[in-house]
């Protein structure tokens, strides 16, 4: 088996091919276009020669592809591969695919994949981009329910994939102490539980679901194609994107979370303790909990009528000139373009906060981890609050916002043990974000028998 990938049966391999051989959409590629993110999966034969990774129309796109997730079927000899695009750049995901075509489907023994190019699609996107794909790029896509698709994909992984599952085990802190050396032990503090994959599947029935896009869907999922989708937020991974859009300067989603690696929320929010000087013992809230996020925005220091106030405020007017011309710099054609692989000029960039009122004491990474810790207590609370209502103890999370991203995973764990007094726990997926391409490309279907 190449690398340490995932890995499913070689039967199962075996009929998983022969259901999509007997498909008239792609046996190798689907695609799930999100309000936000786009998520392409591709099935290759080249187990040992990864050479189509090396071919100029695909070198602009590796930095989207995601080895490490990459799934092994040893029946067939073949590889689930996984990439990512941000929707906005729709036209080029569908450029990747098109360039992509004739090289998975030469082994094909049909040629109707060389003909009407069809591959199966969810999500809104597929029906809003379907003529540009149509019409610019000559690929049909057949549209599959996207609250269908993710619970296939998920239920798949459940069933038939190793190690897929994981929980997070050090729980016995508020994870407030979010450093360097957190990131650096995340993989010594998760749990692969040891009963997947499962050889009876209806063991897990029912669950929640909990998949995190733009927005928030909770499914109550009671059995391979039975659930209902039983609440929602407005309040997901577009929310924490479009505030981090407007709070800094980073121009992707990767960015952004990575910038908030580097952030101390504490810096922003206010906690117990700004409120009471200390624990608040008689509710059980520890000072380090958030009172209210963002809270420390509002502690503004009065300004000052002397002469040094004044000095202060020329000062804060030249650094909202220098971000504002900065920006026009950076967004200026070709001259930009260079400027930005500055390394230091990135940094400036990415520090950049549009309030210069504010800059001296609140930073862009610490207002990316605010927000993204919002939007993760949140979450894991309306989890809870459903899960509560159904009398379920499993929730499992899934969705691009959570990417294996150790803040978000100790946030929304921590949410659920606080809530149900340690009596659920959240799962998280290490395919998070692909459940909804999984199951397009699965055609709907997690038994093959």
């Amino acid at each position: 088996m190449p690398w340490n990938r995932a890995t499913i049966s070689p039967v199962l391999s075996g009929k998983i091919k022969k259901h999509l051989d007997s498909l008239p959409e792609s046996n190798a590629i689907s695609i799930d276009i999100g309000g936000t993110l786009s998520k392409v999966i591709f099935m290759d034969n080249f187990v040992n020669d990864f050479s189509c990774f090396d071919t100029p129309s695909l070198i602009p796109y590796q930095s989207l592809w995601s080895p490490e997730l990459s799934i092994y079927l040893p029946g067939i000899e073949a590889n689930l591969h996984f990439f990512c695009f941000e929707t906005f750049h729709i036209y080029d995901c569908g450029c990747f695919i098109a360039s992509t075509w004739n090289n998975l489907h030469k082994n094909s023994l049909e040629e109707k994949y060389l003909g009407i190019r069809k591959l199966r699609a969810t999500g809104g996107g597929s029906f809003k981009h379907g003529k540009l794909f149509r019409k610019k790029l000559s690929l049909n896509l057949c549209c599959k329910d996207e609250m269908l698709c993710t619970v296939i994909g998920m239920n798949f992984l459940i069933a038939h994939v190793d190690h897929e599952f994981y929980t997070f085990s050090n729980l016995n802190e508020t994870f407030t102490d979010f450093s360097s050396s957190f990131i650096s032990n995340f993989s010594g503090i998760i749990d692969f539980p040891q009963y997947f994959p499962l050889e009876n599947i209806e063991i897990i029935f029912p669950y929640l679901l909990v998949n995190i896009g733009s927005g928030v869907s909770i499914i109550k999922v009671t059995g391979r194609t039975t659930f209902q989708r039983v609440s929602g937020s407005s309040l997901g991974g577009g929310t924490f994107w479009g505030l981090c859009s407007l709070l800094t300067n980073c121009k992707t989603f990767a960015e952004v979370i990575e910038l908030s690696k580097k952030g101390n929320n504490h810096k922003v929010d206010m906690l117990v303790g700004d409120i009471y000087g200390g624990d608040y013992p008689i509710v059980g809230l520890d000072a380090n909990v958030i009172a209210a996020s963002f809270g420390k925005l509002t502690m503004r220091r009065e300004r000052s009528e002397t002469y040094p106030g004044f000095f202060k405020e020329c000062q804060q007017s030249v650094y909202g000139l220098f971000w504002v011309f900065l920006n026009i710099i950076l967004a200026m054609p070709f001259v930009g373009k260079i400027l930005r692989e500055n390394l230091i000029l990135k940094k400036l960039a990415h520090e950049g906060f549009h309030n210069s009122n504010f800059k001296p004491r609140f930073h862009a990474k610490d207002l990316a981890l605010s927000a993204l810790r919002t939007i993760s207590y949140n979450i894991g609370q309306i989890a809870f609050l459903n899960a509560k209502r159904f009398g379920l103890e499993g929730i499992y999370f899934g969705g691009n916002f959570v990417r294996k991203h150790p803040y978000t995973i100790a946030s929304i764990s921590y949410a659920v043990k606080f809530w149900s007094r340690n009596g659920m726990r959240a799962l998280f997926s290490l395919h998070d974000g692909y459940l909804g391409a999984l199951g397009a490309f699965l055609d709907g279907k997690d038994n093959f028998d």
